[in-house]
């Protein structure tokens, strides 16, 4: 039976500025080693953005990670890897009403070629602006993230080529950062994409991404993600995160007059 441990860790990280490689094993069959998916409860109140990190056990590394909103609604102005050891989200509440959930972090023995490269630009006040960052070449994309507020935050394989994407609808001016957590082939790996499902004008939307079961086993959760179709800045990440060890479960939150789509995906491997 697989252990998941509940771990609070209160802290502030305002911008990404390391990059940390490190030489890894995997697990007799392939798979992950020491899989564990640690979280902190949260609790986020109208007012200044509130961090959470989650942190992996000794030993062990992010593979990826984010937050699953339960209650209410926040906007994600970041979510990324911490160094070596865990991952931060800052979540802020804009809407007037307290917001409740689980951040996470998704854990592991580092797996062979682990490392978290991250890309930057500058943005302008007011304009979208995307920006991405590859996976070297041979490796794959485990989980990644970004600086916000993030209207969108995913995998993207291009061929044999794997990199993770942020974008912001509505920035600040300040320089916006995607970071991809990428390591070689893993056993039972499968980047999942959802259909498009629709998110109403004025609504809450959530989709569900489901790990896949294989002929060798079930896989699971090491990270995932959320694009939507619009550009207004009325339209945000309110929750991009696993609802258990087997799915992910990302939402967004529609304030603008129009109605959009939102794309959830899974990124999973044997254990």
């Amino acid at each position: 039976m697989r252990r998941i441990r509940v771990i609070v860790v209160l802290g502030t990280v305002l911008s990404i500025v390391s990059v940390f490689a490190i030489s890894g094993t995997a697990s007799a069959s392939g798979g992950l080693t020491n899989y564990s998916i640690q979280t902190t409860n949260y609790t986020v109140s109208p007012g200044p953005t509130q961090s959470e990190t989650p942190i992996c056990p000794v030993g062990t590394v992010p593979l990826g990670g984010g937050f699953y909103n339960s209650v209410g609604a926040v906007d994600n102005f970041w979510s990324y890897p911490t160094a070596t050891n865990g991952w931060t989200v800052g979540l802020g509440d804009l809407y007037g009403s307290d917001a409740e959930g689980i951040a996470s972090a998704e854990c592991a023995t580092a797996p062979e070629g682990w490392e978290t490269p991250f890309n930057s630009t500058p943005t302008v006040s007011g304009i979208p602006a995307s920006v991405s960052v590859k996976c070297p070449a041979g490796d794959r994309v485990l989980g990644g993230g970004g600086t916000g507020p993030l209207s969108s935050s995913f995998p993207v394989k291009t061929g044999t080529t794997y990199s993770w994407q942020v974008t912001v609808n509505n920035p600040n001016g300040s320089t916006l950062y995607a970071q991809a957590v990428c390591g070689k082939k893993i056993s039972g790996y499968k980047l999942v994409q959802s259909k498009a499902v629709s998110n109403p004008a004025g609504a809450v939307s959530f989709v569900s991404v489901s790990c896949p079961k294989l002929r060798t086993g079930q896989t699971d959760i090491m990270g995932g993600g959320i694009s939507s179709s619009s550009n207004s800045p009325a339209v945000n990440i309110t929750s991009d995160g696993p609802s258990s060890t087997t799915e992910w479960r990302p939402g967004e939150y529609n304030t603008s007059a129009a109605s959009s789509t939102l794309t959830g995906y899974a990124i999973c491997a044997l254990t």
